[in-house]
């Protein structure tokens, strides 16, 4: 989770799904996203967690509130053909100086492109739209294989103005050293 330095105090909310969908929410007091009725925007079968039923309940069980829809949603690629990532990590709008083109942008992550074994980290780009959901993009990493991470995304972090890190690692579990923490910056000369 994380809240915008900028503008508005969002609350912005990282959703890892149950099988189909990666999810992040805008959070604010009494919101119901939905679970386990929805898993993102789409119906939920708990019976069935592989297939999204056509229709669904468009309001909680208990409290008849109105379920709220994420602001970004990407579908996990274990169980769907065009899958962009398997668990998604959440990041931070953009605030810094050093790269005014991603001002006002939410920058995240998926812990990786493929399977959880292959370390291959997705660094995500998601632009704010007031009344449908954020377009997302990925970045691409100068001098990189694929322009990918090589390794698995576990965290984002922001400094005092605003600029943004990333923290890595090349296991699967928590074990050994191989964490790092890289600053995102603009690409320099090859």
């Amino acid at each position: 989770m994380s809240f915008d330095l900028g503008g508005d105090p969002e609350l912005l909310i990282a959703d890892v799904g149950q099988n189909l969908w990666e999810e992040v929410n805008l959070g604010f007091k009494g919101a119901n996203y939905g679970w386990n009725i929805k898993e993102g925007a789409h119906c939920f079968d708990p019976d069935d967690p592989f297939h999204s039923p056509e229709q669904c309940r468009d309001t909680g069980h208990l409290l008849d509130d109105p379920l709220i829809d994420p602001i970004i949603e990407y579908p996990n690629h274990h169980h769907q053909p065009d899958g962009l990532g398997s668990a998604v990590i959440g990041g931070h709008i953009y605030r810094g100086a050093s790269l005014p083109h991603f001002h006002g942008r939410y920058i995240f992550g998926d812990w990786s492109a493929h399977h959880f074994e292959e370390a291959e980290g997705l660094l995500l780009i998601a632009q704010p739209r007031k009344s449908d959901m954020w377009k997302v993009a990925e970045l691409r990493i100068q001098n990189r294989p694929e322009g990918r991470l090589g390794q698995f995304v576990l965290g984002f972090g922001e400094d005092a103005v605003g600029e943004l890190y990333v923290l890595t690692t090349d296991n699967v579990g928590p074990t050994g050293a191989t964490g790092k923490v890289y600053r995102i910056v603009r690409p320099g000369p090859h």
